[in-house]
This record gives C-alpha cells, sequence and structure tokens, in this order.
C-alpha cells in the first residue's frame, strides 16, 4: 500500500520543531559560554597575592603616626596596626592600613585599578559605604560636609562628624585616574581639623607619583 503524501501542515510542523531543537541548543551553548565566563572573571578577581610592603607605601598611606602627633595622651601601640599590599589577577592592586585601640580607629584603603571606569564605579561603592559609616553614628551627631574645603582628584568627598564640639568621626574619598583613595578615622577627637586636612594633602601628593 502506497504511503500516503505528507501533508503541508506536518511538513511545516516537522521543520518548526527542528528550529526549536536548535534554538535550544544555541542558547544552551551561548549561556555555558556566558556563564564560563563570568566563572572565570570572578575566579581571576579572588585570585590574590600578598606582596611585602615598603617605606614607600608608608608614604601614601594615613596611618597612626598622625595621630601620635595630633591626638593628645595618644600612646602609638604597634600591635595595633595591620598593614596589607595585595596584587590580584586581573591588575588590582590593594593597599590596606588598619589601626584600632581603645576605641580609637583610622584606616586607609588605596586600590589601584587598570582602567578609570572601574576606579569610578569603586568610588560609588565607597562612597555609599562611609556614607552607611556616618548613619550608625549618634542622631545627634552633627554631619558637615567639607567637599570645599577640600577637594581632590576628579571627584572627592569629604565629611566631618561632631557632637557638641567632640570630633566623631571624619570621613574622605576620592579617585583620580585609576586609583581610589578611602579615609576614615573614628573616635579621635583631633582638636585642629586643618591637621587632618594637611596629612590628607601630603599622603595624596605622594600618591600622585606612586607605582603599585
Amino acid at each position: 500500500m502506497a504511503t500516503p503524501p505528507e501533508t503541508h501542515h506536518a511538513h511545516a510542523r516537522r521543520s518548526n520543531r527542528w528550529i526549536s531543537v536548535i534554538i535550544v541548543v544555541v542558547a544552551t551553548v551561548v549561556g555555558a559560554v556566558l556563564l564560563f565566563g563570568f566563572s572565570l572573571r570572578h575566579l581571576f578577581q579572588g585570585q590574590a597575592m600578598p606582596v611585602d610592603t615598603t617605606g614607600a607605601e608608608r608614604e601614601v598611606v594615613v596611618s597612626a603616626e598622625f595621630l601620635s602627633t595630633h591626638l593628645e595622651g595618644f600612646l602609638l601601640r604597634r600591635d595595633a596596626e595591620r598593614f596589607r599590599k595585595t596584587r590580584y589577577v586581573d591588575q588590582r592592586v590593594e593597599l590596606e592600613y588598619d589601626y584600632e585601640q581603645d576605641g580609637v580607629e583610622l584606616h586607609t584603603r588605596i586600590v589601584f585599578f587598570g582602567n578609570a571606569q572601574e576606579a569610578q564605579a569603586h568610588f560609588g561603592k565607597q562612597r555609599k559605604f562611609l556614607s552607611t559609616l556616618i548613619e550608625l553614628l549618634p542622631p545627634e551627631a552633627n554631619v558637615m560636609p567639607l567637599d570645599d574645603t577640600y577637594r581632590w582628584g576628579e571627584r572627592s568627598a569629604f565629611v566631618v562628624v561632631q557632637r557638641e564640639g567632640e570630633l566623631l568621626g571624619t570621613y574622605f574619598v576620592g579617585f583620580q585616574e585609576e586609583r581610589v583613595f578611602t579615609f576614615w578615622m573614628e573616635g579621635a577627637n583631633v582638636e585642629n581639623n586643618d591637621a587632618v586636612v594637611n596629612q590628607l594633602r601630603q599622603q595624596l601628593f605622594a600618591l600622585e607619583t606612586y607605582q603599585p
């Protein structure tokens, strides 16, 4: 018995089925490639190699040495500070300085990126981070933006927080080209705010020529 000829609708259904299969296969391959690229990028970003710090790195961070000069009764303890330099596979370099002692905190973060776009994005994140720290301070604190007092780089933000004349915190973040500089200090009642500005100016001037 002769096989009946395939109708137009049956042929169309079979063609559509093959097209659907091809779309699913292509979508699966593209998705796998994108997922692999995303995972590989984050793997690279997470690969870090500690690097020994030198005197050159000390020149660009605001350290607790500043408090020894400008905070009455302050005694520097080397065991209370931590200073690290980290180089990542994606070419980022990060300097981290932390000092915590008896309610006094001083922190410096400097990150070097491969391009200005990444630096600008990081600047935005660090600015939000500092805003969060400020929100955690007592509600009666007086928040004073001092962007007009001191500016650095392409964009920067400078905030001082006081309560009844006592300095509760100082916060600064700025970026220039591929570099982002973040500084915050809490619990250190430095009476002369000009001293903080001068210290920042000194470190940021050194940062402009520093090569990580």
